[in-house]
């Protein structure tokens, strides 16, 4: 049977790791504290700028958009100008398309009235004398009877 420890020792335990943990990382944040008040985390390129710099900065990046906002302009015309003609060409294809149809649409109506005018119905296929005979009948008895078979 395995043995347990006390409850009173297992809370010590654990409060100890706790304490411990929270002493630790307040090392590491006052480390971090007085490594910054000596100025060793900055970065190598931060540094102050004159006035000059700035503007020349400002300047530099207002003409990177002026450029990017011009070249977008480019662009959206050229994609413009390619929509266009795309459109263009579909206009055609729909206007053949459209006059084809038309243009069977009127064989198939001329061949139609050409049907009715030089070849009448009764003539191509003529109507089917009346039938005198009477379908035999099958009675309820069954195959047997059906079929003329049986007792």
């Amino acid at each position: 049977m395995a043995e347990y420890a006390p409850k009173g020792v297992s809370y010590a335990g654990m409060v100890t790791g706790i304490v411990g943990a929270a002493g630790a990382v307040g090392n590491a944040v006052a480390e971090m504290m007085q490594a910054r008040n000596r100025g060793q985390d900055r970065d190598p390129g931060d540094r102050p700028v004159t006035r000059y710099e700035m503007d020349l900065h400002q300047q530099i990046t207002a003409r990177d958009i002026k450029l990017a906002a011009q070249e977008g302009r480019q662009y959206t015309d050229a994609r413009i100008g390619e929509v266009k003609e795309f459109q263009a060409q579909q206009l055609a294809h729909n206007a053949a398309s459209d006059a084809m149809t038309r243009m069977i649409q009127g064989q198939v109506m001329q061949l139609y009235g050409l049907t009715k005018l030089m070849i009448p119905a009764p003539n191509i296929v003529p109507p089917f004398p009346p039938s005198h005979e009477t379908p035999p009948t099958v009675s309820s008895g069954g195959a047997a009877a059906a079929t003329g078979t049986g007792s």
